[in-house]
């Protein structure tokens, strides 16, 4: 009988407050219809697995043994054809504690009649996480709620991602559902957080950004191979990533002092989850040195809204263009008098088409302001530009904006800043209240309700919220 009996860890290396999922099939090789056990189905009481944990125990167990099992739930078999197969998944988790770090072992039997199907044994290993350098990605769900996650620099050279999701917005609690390790990348500097305009949950691929020397590196979940591509010109800022499924965008603004700038385009794909990288395209040129920007995608289609912010003699130039196909279709130009030094840009786009830049920065007296231009996807504005009144912040060392739709069709937008005497999140509305937060790298995050600042302490992932 040539049925075979396949598992398969869905990450090799998993966080100790993961989930751990191991995907399980049984594929009909022979000439004839097999009757198997439903996978999919709860109470089935084959094939019979064995894990093996870091210390040397043996924990045996059937899929009706899992904690989320009815007592009395229904077994059926269900008849495989020549060639097909039945598939279901595990959470480790519901049949063993999984309390140590180290490595696992998965092997099952499948009792066919008086055939043994033995399966070839998956691997995969519990361990915490060192990371470094995190950055936010974002990803629209289809019900509208927020799903949140992490890029980060983990195990220093290497590339990886984790996911993260609110648990209990009302306590500000996080729970880390995936953890995926790509490969090494050379003399990375920092990563770069991405923004897609679908639900990760569906969408498997994970990639990895990380600015080098030369250039951009991509990295995927699914491949071992990383990709790069060089500037050309030095890159004096770097935008977040934009995903669509299978497609990937990175524009950066290249120049050097005294020369016209550019606004410049990687493009990514990933055939097989494998990463290539092209570009990067020139795509604009303006005069001046962009201080901070952002990009972002519209809800329905692969439009960007791409914008950067510039000084100017009597306040803040910020510069927009819309890119659809990989090119220019408009560009913009704004002006925000009184507001200077610009130290952080995020934009929007609501699900009703509006779309919404912000620029925090400093008045002459230093005192930080943030300033909201509302326009239409044809960059036509809405209304002048909205400047706030002084924030109650001084001589600001360091900034950061996000902005997301929390609610729908209203933008939520929100920052951290670093003065001289600590950071302070300012949420909408224009709220400023103290946060206590290390130095170092960190990710703004949204949830249903509140936003979360997440960093490293070297070891673990660390978050407060407001």
């Amino acid at each position: 009988m040539a049925v075979n009996l396949r598992l398969a860890s869905r990450q090799p290396v998993y966080a100790p407050d993961a989930s751990v999922v191991v995907d399980v099939a049984i594929e009909n090789g022979s000439a004839a219809t097999v009757s198997v056990p439903d996978l999919g189905m709860p109470g089935v009481t084959q094939p019979r697995f064995t894990l093996r944990t870091p210390d040397g125990q043996a924990i045996s167990f059937v899929p009706a043994d899992g904690r989320r099992v009815r007592p009395g739930a229904a077994a059926p078999d269900v008849d495989v054809a020549p060639g097909g197969s039945a598939t279901g998944d595990l959470e480790l988790r519901d049949f063993a504690a999984l309390d140590q770090t180290g490595d696992y072992v998965l092997d099952a039997t499948l009792q066919l009649g008086a055939a043994t199907v033995v399966a070839q044994a998956t691997r995969f290993k519990i361990e915490p996480v060192p990371v470094q350098d995190p950055s936010a990605f974002m990803s629209r769900s289809p019900d509208g709620e927020p799903a949140t996650g992490l890029v980060v620099l983990a195990r220093r050279r290497h590339a990886g991602t984790v996911l993260v999701r609110e648990e209990d917005p009302r306590n500000g609690e996080l729970f880390s559902l995936e953890v995926q390790q790509g490969p090494e990348l050379e003399r990375p500097l920092r990563t770069l957080g991405w923004y897609a305009n679908h639900d990760l949950a569906f969408d498997p691929l994970r990639w990895m950004l990380a600015v080098t020397h030369g250039g951009l590196a991509a990295a995927t979940n699914q491949s071992p191979k990383p990709a790069e591509a060089a500037a050309g010109r030095r890159v004096s800022l770097w935008l977040n990533g934009l995903v669509r499924k299978g497609r990937l965008a990175v524009p950066a603004i290249a120049g050097d002092v005294g020369a016209e700038a550019e606004l410049l385009w990687f493009i990514g794909t990933a055939p097989g989850g494998e990463p290539r990288l092209d570009g990067p395209k020139r795509l604009a040129g303006f005069s001046g040195t962009a201080r901070a920007g952002a990009a972002t995608l519209a809800p329905k289609d692969g439009q960007t809204l791409v914008a950067v912010a510039v000084p100017a003699d009597d306040g803040t130039r910020v510069l927009a263009w819309l890119i659809a196909d990989d090119a220019v279709r408009a560009a913009k130009e704004y002006r925000v008098p009184g507001l200077r030094d610009a130290r952080a840009l995020a934009v929007g786009w609501s699900s009703r088409d509006v779309l919404t830049v912000s620029v925090l920065g400093s008045d002459a007296a230093r005192q930080v302001r943030i300033a909201d231009l509302t326009l239409r996807p044809d960059l036509s504005p809405l209304a002048p530009p909205a400047v706030s009144e002084a924030l109650g912040l001084s001589d600001p060392r360091e900034a950061s904006l996000a902005m997301f739709e929390q609610v729908a069709g209203t933008l939520s937008r929100v920052a951290v800043v670093r003065t001289a005497s600590g950071a302070s999140a300012i949420s909408p509305g224009n709220r400023v209240r103290p946060l206590d937060m290390p130095a170092g790298p960190y990710a703004l995050l949204p949830g249903r309700s509140r936003w979360y600042v997440l960093w490293s302490d070297g070891a673990q992932l660390r978050s407060t919220s407001f």
